[in-house]
């Protein structure tokens, strides 16, 4: 089967983006190969609406479905790590979903114990695997990073369908 040119647009964008974080742990093992999964599951769509064409149509279907999966996975397995500063991270980041900035990491959540070169590569990680995203907020004096919890397996971008 063959993917129409805008579902071959689509799964670009996919494969580069959600479908290629890998959030680790007992989560990741779950979840991983989820790309394999979306090719199968857009075949299968494409055969039950009869066409021998994947259109984009299927494979946002595909895209919703790996979501759900995802998601249930994570409720499952949770998102819990071998890294007790990244799980000391999510635990805070569950309590107050607005997010933290890192000074507040490191004074409220982790009471400075923790360095900040350590919390930054933890950060990074974390935000490598989709579980946290960077926001950049206005604060009295400039700009401030704040990291807010998120999901790899979040697919919103996929929502807009073309007229």
């Amino acid at each position: 089967m063959e993917r129409d040119n805008e579902a071959k647009a689509l799964w670009k964008r996919a494969y580069t983006g959600p479908l290629a974080l890998a959030p680790g742990g007992l989560l990741g093992g779950a979840t991983c190969r989820g790309d394999a999964q979306v090719v199968r599951l857009s075949a299968i769509f494409a055969l039950l609406d009869c066409s021998q064409v994947i259109h984009a149509r299927h494979l946002r279907a595909a895209l919703y479905c790996w979501e759900y999966c995802g998601e249930s996975a994570r409720a499952i397995f949770g998102d819990r790590v071998t890294d007790p500063v990244l799980n000391k991270i999510n635990e805070a980041l569950k309590a107050s979903p607005s997010g933290f900035t890192r000074t507040e990491f490191l004074q409220t959540v982790f009471m400075n114990n923790c360095s900040a070169d350590k919390l930054t590569g933890a950060l990074r990680r974390m935000e490598e695997s989709g579980l946290v995203r960077r926001e950049s907020r206005q604060g009295e004096r400039s700009l401030v990073d704040y990291w807010i919890p998120t999901s790899p397996f979040k697919m919103n971008e996929f929502n807009e369908v073309s007229g």
